[in-house]
Order: C-alpha cells, then structure tokens, then sequence
C-alpha cells in the first residue's frame, strides 16, 4: 500500500497567501472608489463656489467683484435734463441723448438754427438734422415752449460755426465758450 502523499508546508502558505492578496487587492479597490467620491465633490463644491462667489453668473461680477460684466442699473435712452441749461460745465453732458422740455425758442437763426433757454446767458444752441426736421415743419417760432430730443455735441470753432450755422460773431462766441451744442433728432411745440 501506498503511503500517503506528505503535503508540502509552504503549499499550505501559498493559498493563504494568495487569500490575503485577494483581500487586499478588494480593500484596495473599495478604498479607492471612496477617496475618488470625495475628489468629486471637492471638485464639484469647488466650481460652484467659484462660478457663483468668484467669477460671477450671468456677469454680475459675484461676491468678490471679479471678471464679467459690471451690473449697470438701466436707464432710459433719453435723460430729462434741462440742467444742461443752467450747467456751468455743460462738457459734462457730451456724447449723452437729453431731452429738454418746456424750452423757450429765445432765437431762431435759420430752419435748422435756434436757440434755447430761459435767457440768452443759459441758452443752448440747437441744430435740427434732417432733411424734414425744420423748424417750418414744427410750427415753431421765437418765444414758442418746445420739447427738444438730441444728442450733446463738441461745439465747432466759432470761424467754422459762423460758416456752417450762419451765427452772428456774439452768438459764435458764447456757442464756443459753451462748448457744446444739441443735435435735435425731433422738436415738438408745446400746445398750451
């Protein structure tokens, strides 16, 4: 009869060997997938912060005022401003669209000329543009109350606004001593 086979000792210690391995590796795997869990949210907690704190949404700029768009509160095409008429700077006003109600028609220098305001020291000059934009179409002569919508222009020299305008040499100097002049999209006189 045969004897029986001696087991090897360290075959004994391969197996559990290979079971701890195996268990490891698992534990391994488990391990990982949680600390990538928490890398995504780090991640994901991370953007929001930075989309809605930092860089802002919709461009307002967010908690910290950086990158975007600044917020510019809305306004209306047309500033009702007959403060450029009593305005020592009227610099202040170039480039902007106003709007001037209740104005006194002071002079009238041609079709497309006039001159605005309570009184000769706080007037503006007023230059219609376009072809039927005349002061013939409007109905509007001198001491007329008028409503005048225009830009706020850099007023020409007074030799280039004697030429253009055809103004008198003391209405040329207070037009370039102004500084500025309204180019009138629409002028409308005010029925009383």
């Amino acid at each position: 009869m045969a004897l029986p086979q001696r087991r090897d000792e360290f075959e004994n210690n391969e197996a559990q060997l290979r079971e701890l391995n195996r268990e490891r590796l698992i534990e391994a795997r488990r391990s990982a997938g949680f600390g990538w869990m928490w890398l995504w949210w780090l991640f994901f907690i991370v953007i929001i912060f930075g989309w809605f704190g930092g860089w802002g949404y919709g461009g307002y700029g967010g908690w910290w005022g950086w990158g975007g768009q600044r917020a510019v509160p809305v306004q209306s095409a047309n500033t009702n401003s007959n403060a450029i008429l009593g305005a020592t700077n009227r610099q202040a006003f170039l480039g902007k669209n106003i709007e001037l109600t209740n104005s006194q028609v002071l002079h009238g220098v041609s079709d497309n000329v006039l001159w605005v305001g309570p009184r000769d020291e706080q007037s503006l000059l007023v230059v219609l543009s376009g072809a039927a934009n005349t002061t013939k179409n409007a109905g509007v002569g001198n001491g007329d109350q008028v409503n005048v919508t225009g830009t706020v222009e850099k007023a020409p020299s007074a030799e280039q606004a004697k030429q253009q305008w055809h103004l008198n040499d003391d209405g040329a100097k207070r037009l370039e001593q102004q500084g500025v002049y309204l180019s009138a999209s629409q002028v409308e006189k005010v029925n009383r």
